[in-house]
């Protein structure tokens, strides 16, 4: 789902994917521009404790961008020194099933507005020109988990939160690292992208796809449909803008 969602906002991408165990090798040979990690369907006590403690090593001193969703998000955090725990606060191997979830579209608030990673995400009111309200500062994304992070690690900053998860987005900008983590999928979004780009069919002139696309995009709000949401696809287009920047 990620590298297909890579090839639809870059230009002739070059993508690698790799296990977690491959982190110091894969980054060595390929010399990625980002990193990115997946989610998982395993609680992390289940994982070989020797293989996270060498990703630990490796994200604790990696400059390559980093951005890690959902189980991502969580793995950084552990290897940063937080726990992960069922969203009622207990050790996933207290409760392995009959697991609070967050599960399909959730809102979750903005804490730290003025971050790069939300420019041009946040609307400024709506388009008939009422004054932007808190709702504005609210992103709309795809949730689907059931472990939390039990605190925001040292060197890291809150950037967003929610009712049932505190951790939903965080960063760290120092020690020369870039890293972004988010508890929730903000790679399902791509999902109504395809959909709004099926409008668009070769028979169009160049100046009809971007008339169709305009009216496309300002024709929604962050709560425009029930089930769609482009609030993911910009935080992914903003985070390989900064990781360029980032690199230099």
């Amino acid at each position: 789902n990620i590298a297909g969602n890579i090839t639809r906002l870059v230009q002739e991408p070059h993508i690698r994917v790799a296990h977690l165990s491959e982190a110091f090798e894969a980054t060595e040979e390929f010399r990625p521009q980002a990193i990115v990690l997946s989610g998982t369907l395993a609680d992390f006590d289940y994982y070989d404790p020797a293989m996270l403690g060498r990703f630990a090593r490796f994200v604790e001193q990696t400059t390559v961008p980093v951005l890690g969703i959902c189980g991502g998000h969580q793995l950084i955090g552990l290897c940063f020194g937080a726990r992960c725990v069922t969203l009622d606060n207990l050790e996933p191997a207290e409760r392995r099933t009959d697991r609070i979830f967050e599960y399909q579209y959730y809102p979750v608030r903005v804490k730290d507005e003025a971050d790069p990673i939300f420019r041009g995400v946040l609307e400024n009111g709506d388009a008939d020109g009422e004054k932007k309200t808190s709702r504005d500062r609210d992103l709309r994304v795809w949730q689907n988990h059931g472990l939390m992070l039990d605190r925001v690690p040292e060197g890291f900053k809150l950037i967003a939160t929610g009712p049932h998860c505190r951790n939903q987005m965080m960063v760290k900008r120092a020690d020369g690292q870039l890293i972004y983590t988010v508890q929730f999928h903000l790679e399902k979004s791509f999902q109504d992208l395809t959909k709004n780009l099926l409008r668009v069919n070769p028979n169009h002139t160049p100046n009809e796809r971007k008339r169709i696309l305009r009216d496309e995009a300002s024709s929604r709000t962050n709560w425009a449909h029930q089930h769609e949401s482009r609030d993911g696809r910009l935080l992914f287009e903003n985070f390989l803008r900064l990781s360029l920047e980032h690199l230099g």
